[in-house]
């Protein structure tokens, strides 16, 4: 039986990984970016997910409502840049860009939406207000089954670019369960943090 076709049977885990540091890193600058994004593009190249990986990120200006406009962000380098530089040009001089997190989804949100099918791979990106900034991978488990190692040695990796940060990792389901409150989307550090920590007593 084919994954796909397995899932629709039975409902997915997934494996959760948390690289999360209170040092004061621009996580959302390019220089920093580029590193961890090289290791992330590697990451959705060893399952051919590049065709079906998007971006989408959230920012503003401070003191203004809005979010800041990007566009349509397939997955590729020139996106990566885009994200993390284009209002910090020096026509934007006079303000100042806030960064809130950006999502790497495959299949994208639409597809989500449209279908019901969660994404075989999912990226929170966060910088907090509370001084915690890091990511959240969610593999769908049985991919991250398939190259444990491997991954492993990927995430280590990415925690050696994030200074002075902690990696941890829990399995859950896409929705809301088992203690969590919001489904993975919707969950930030604070909710992970909280779980991890019950767990460990």
């Amino acid at each position: 039986m084919a994954l796909k076709d397995y899932e629709k049977i039975i409902v997915p885990k997934y494996s959760v990984i948390n690289i999360n540091t209170t040092e004061d890193f621009e996580i959302d600058n390019w220089k920093n970016w580029n590193q961890i994004f090289l290791l992330i593009d590697s990451l959705i190249k060893l399952f051919g997910f590049e065709n079906e990986t998007f971006i989408r990120t959230f920012q503003s200006f401070e003191f203004e409502n809005n979010w800041l406009g990007f566009g349509r962000m397939k997955w590729n380098e020139q996106n990566n840049q885009k994200w993390t530089t284009k209002y910090k040009i020096e026509e934007f001089s006079d303000k100042k860009s806030q960064f809130f997190n950006t999502e790497i989804w495959s299949p994208d949100w639409n597809h989500y939406e449209k279908t019901g099918e969660t994404p075989k791979i999912f990226i929170n990106v966060y910088k907090e207000s509370d001084s915690n900034t890091g990511l959240i991978i969610a593999i769908k488990k049985a991919h991250y089954k398939q190259n444990e190692l491997l991954l492993d040695s990927l995430f280590d990796k990415i925690k050696k670019v994030v200074p002075n940060s902690n990696l941890r990792k829990i399995e859950r389901y896409w929705k809301a369960s088992l203690g969590f409150q919001n489904a993975i989307q919707d969950m930030n550090y604070n909710e992970l943090d909280r779980i991890l920590k019950s767990c460990s007593r």
